[in-house]
């Protein structure tokens, strides 16, 4: 069986920061957006997408795992997590424009996604500060990488075990597809969390592996 390591996903991730950085993918971004966003407008059960990969979900399916299979999966999944709001931070990429969608949608969201505005809010909460939105600017102020790219291909690779590869990366691409059709990120974004989340999942499988 072929061996996969960490590393090669890790380089891979530097380097779409490094591009993410730079501002190189900006004319790629736009041009997959404007081919893409016709999807999200005409079917709003796209957005479910926000819904399926916020972290209350994943979260908990990932806490299943670790106690069926090792706490590695919730540390490396907490490490993604941590990995994405410093690059959102340090990055800072813009953010692409939200298609709309019917309230029913924004209310499944409020309650299953955990969006960067809130988790800034809450922070102003415990801080005692009332700028909600200048926080929320200041420091979650970039796109890059999705987060919920991250969460749901590290999650589905988790729940199988990551030995179902071409599954993982079907969901991933999936994934891309809709967090961009839904206007809540970039095509460099998607593929950001997806590299993401295979440097964390690599890293738990052994070094080496014989065919048997």
């Amino acid at each position: 069986m072929m061996v996969r390591k960490w590393g090669p996903w890790a380089v891979v991730f530097l380097v779409l920061s490094g591009i993410a950085l730079s501002g190189a993918a900006v004319g790629l971004d736009r041009q997959v957006a404007a081919w893409l966003r016709p999807w999200g407008s005409a079917w709003p059960q796209l957005n479910l997408i926000w819904v399926f990969g916020g972290i209350p979900l994943t979260t908990a399916a990932v806490l299943w795992v670790s106690f069926r299979r090792g706490w590695g999966y919730l540390l490396l999944f907490g490490a993604g997590m941590v990995i994405e709001v410093v690059c959102k931070h340090w990055i800072g990429t813009p953010m692409p424009t939200a298609t709309p969608e019917p309230s029913f949608y924004r209310h499944l969201e409020n309650w299953f996604n955990i969006s960067p505005s809130t988790a800034m809010s809450w922070v102003d909460w415990v801080l005692g500060r009332s700028a909600l939105a200048s926080s929320t600017h200041h420091f979650l102020r970039g796109s890059f990488p999705s987060g919920h790219t991250f969460r749901i291909t590290f999650t589905l690779g988790a729940i199988t075990g990551a030995k179902r590869w071409a599954i993982l990366a079907g969901a991933g691409l999936v994934t891309a597809v809709l967090v961009v059709a839904t206007g809540g990120h970039w095509i460099l974004d998607a593929a950001g969390g997806f590299a993401l989340a295979f440097t964390g999942l690599t890293f738990l499988q052994p070094r080496s592996r014989r065919a048997r």
